[in-house]
């Protein structure tokens, strides 16, 4: 056939509303109908079907009634324009060769999933009026340089927007709460700006090559209760022109990922005083890292961020899980001054290594790692201050250059102290920390010490009394 096109109704019928449903045939009392002035509930477009075409069945057979419309492997349609919807449940566009205007202007809600994908020739959307959505996903338009839902306000499951490579402009102006929001692999959109939106649930921006801006100046949270499945998360990667984050209301979100942004210099959290974990990583071209108002917090990851000089968490008192600070190639400052504990009933990890400039690891108030091994492998360190450190398993120190310092004055319960660290300990360094365990009450059994350095005449005795007490102790020169 030369246009092929389907028109149908779904088996969810209305009862005719006299009382023997006889006056079923024109569909206006029964449920025989064609359409009619309220419409087909289902509307389906595809094969060679044309503009004109369309047209007809769109004024014949869309009302209230009409919830689902399909347009789907079309090779000759290339507008459709419906005026008279206001709701949709479902919303298929698909693979459409010339589509380039689709235009559903007075459409104000689509309570379950809208898909616009894989139309090659699309140039407008006009969906104006369109303020809650269920899901909506859009992508594979390669000609759409402007997509625009002034009036979108409320995004109840998701909305993805991929794949659009000549998109420019992108308006979410009035969006004020979203559930999950994925925007991808946008090749030529140079900025993200949300000003109204105040709730987020998650959110993934990543590959957007040109984007230099992502502003979302009055978000508040991104969390959700720990029943529901979905984790709270913003994860912002490989953004390559990205310069900047704002996220200055921000109070309060469970995963946070900056990762891979090559250009990025500066991310505002001036606000967060919740978060779960954070994690950035090879951002060159960040200086400053801090945390100023967080007192807790899950995991901490940074890792290859060339420029960064100082990681600062000032009021962290706990952290549940892991610390891994790794590869910052010019980091000199950590600072940690009111961390107590690390670790839950779990053992996780702790690892602070290749950091080639810091000098000096302080943890002033650190009580207890609950830790399989607290790693510490750094070039030039000198100096190492676990003052209240009193509980861990395995500690083990390495530096190519002398420790000067290492303080353990509280240490109480290990399994094995390893510090034979490549650049040797100072003598007096070695003192102090024999002096300390010989004087641990109870005394201690069967722990493993290993120490490289000179050790003076009273540390070789201290070194003497642990081995009688079943202790393993080898002093390394």
């Amino acid at each position: 056939m030369k246009h092929i096109f389907l028109l149908i109704t779904l088996t969810i019928l209305t009862i005719s509303c006299s009382s023997d449903g006889a006056d079923g045939i024109d569909g206006a009392n029964g449920i025989n109908g064609t359409g009619g002035e309220n419409g087909l509930g289902l509307l389906v477009f595809s094969g060679d079907i044309t503009d004109e075409d369309a047209a007809k069945i769109i004024a014949e057979n869309t009302g209230k009634n009409t919830h689902t419309i399909i347009i789907k492997n079309t090779t000759n349609l290339t507008t459709i324009e419906i005026s008279e919807i206001s709701t949709l449940v479902e919303l298929e566009v698909i693979g459409n060769e010339k589509l380039q205007t689709l235009a559903i202007a007075n459409l104000e809600s689509i309570f379950g999933e809208a898909k616009i994908q894989t139309n090659v020739a699309l140039t407008s959307i006009n969906f104006s009026k369109l303020t809650t959505i269920g899901s909506f996903a859009i992508n594979g338009s390669p000609l759409l340089e402007n997509l625009s839902f002034p009036s979108l306000i409320d995004s109840k499951n998701s909305l993805s927007i991929s794949n659009l490579d000549n998109l420019t402009t992108l308006d979410l102006s009035s969006l004020v709460s979203a559930n999950f929001m994925q925007i991808n692999r946008n090749e030529k959109l140079p900025t993200i700006d949300l000003p109204k939106l105040i709730v987020l649930r998650k959110a993934l921006i990543s590959d957007n090559i040109t984007i230099e801006t992502i502003n979302l100046p009055v978000l508040n949270t991104i969390e959700v209760p720990e029943d529901e499945d979905i984790n709270g998360s913003l994860s912002i990667e490989r953004n390559t022109t990205l310069t900047a984050i704002h996220l200055n209301a921000l109070t309060s979100i469970n995963i946070l990922t900056i990762r891979n942004n090559e250009n990025l210099v500066t991310v505002h959290l001036d606000k967060l005083v919740s978060l779960g974990s954070v994690s950035f990583g090879s951002n060159p071209k960040i200086t400053t890292i801090s945390f100023p108002n967080i007192t807790t917090i899950n995991n901490i990851n940074f890792s290859e961020n060339d420029l960064v000089t100082n990681i600062a968490f000032p009021d962290l008192r706990n952290l549940e899980s892991n610390l891994t600070i790794t590869g910052n190639d010019i980091l000199e400052t950590l600072s940690f001054p009111m961390l107590t504990s690390i670790g839950t009933e779990n053992r996780f990890r702790f690892r602070i290594r290749d950091n080639d400039m810091i000098r000096n690891i302080e943890f002033p108030n650190l009580e207890s790692v609950n830790s399989t091994t607290i790693d510490i492998s750094e070039d030039l360190l000198e100096t190492v201050d676990f003052s209240k450190l009193a509980t861990f398993s395995t500690l083990n120190i390495d530096s190519t250059v002398l420790l000067s310092s290492v303080i353990l004055s509280s240490i109480q319960d290990f399994e094995r102290l390893d510090l034979n660290s490549s650049g040797k300990l100072s003598t007096a360094a070695i003192d102090g920390i024999l002096t300390r365990l010989v004087n641990i009450t109870p005394v201690i059994t069967n722990k493993t010490i290993s120490i490289q350095g000179v050790a003076s005449a009273q540390a070789q005795t201290n070194a003497d009394t642990l081995r009688s007490n079943s202790n393993t102790v080898n002093i390394t020169e």
